[in-house]
């Protein structure tokens, strides 16, 4: 898939954690982390993909690191670390793959019978990706909210 240039990448995902912040009614003093999160999730997936890791492992660490980052943002600010965790990671879905993936099951459907090997290949590497990359930010996650965090001992506020 094609990539945006990395400093335009930044600023869409800071665009995505500042909707976020509104459509989820973050305290206002608060919506500047839910845009930090969102950035520093998605560029480091993004930086990681110029160094040619793999998606899945990129998404893992940056979803990691989001969820890490939004514990910290968490215990100043007294929310749920999903307050910002979920901006860290929303920008890290896999929405073209998905869509390639719907794509091409529907035209594979279509064709019915006649459905060539090249279609059904790229359709189910695409649904493949999708998983990868979806369980990937699961697993990071949940290690990252899960983790001991110095000062807090607990994924939770106080």
């Amino acid at each position: 898939m094609p990539r945006l240039p990395f400093a335009e990448d930044v600023l869409f995902s800071a665009l995505v954690g500042v909707g976020l912040a509104i459509a989820f009614h973050v305290p206002v003093g608060a919506a500047w982390a839910c845009m930090v999160c969102a950035m520093a999730g998605h560029s480091l997936r993004s930086a990681l993909l110029q160094i040619d890791l793999s998606l899945a492992m990129s998404s893992l660490t940056a979803a990691f690191a989001a969820a890490f980052l939004a514990r910290a943002l968490a215990s100043r600010f007294k929310v749920p670390p999903v307050t910002f965790a979920f901006p860290g990671v929303v920008t890290l879905m896999p929405g073209s793959y998905a869509f390639a993936a719907a794509l091409g099951g529907v035209e594979i459907m279509h064709a019915g019978r006649d459905a060539s090997p090249a279609l059904i290949g790229q359709t189910f590497g695409f649904m493949v990706t999708t998983f990868l990359v979806l369980a990937s930010i699961a697993i990071g996650l949940s290690l990252g909210l899960a983790s001991p965090f110095r000062g807090t001992g607990s994924p939770f506020p106080k």
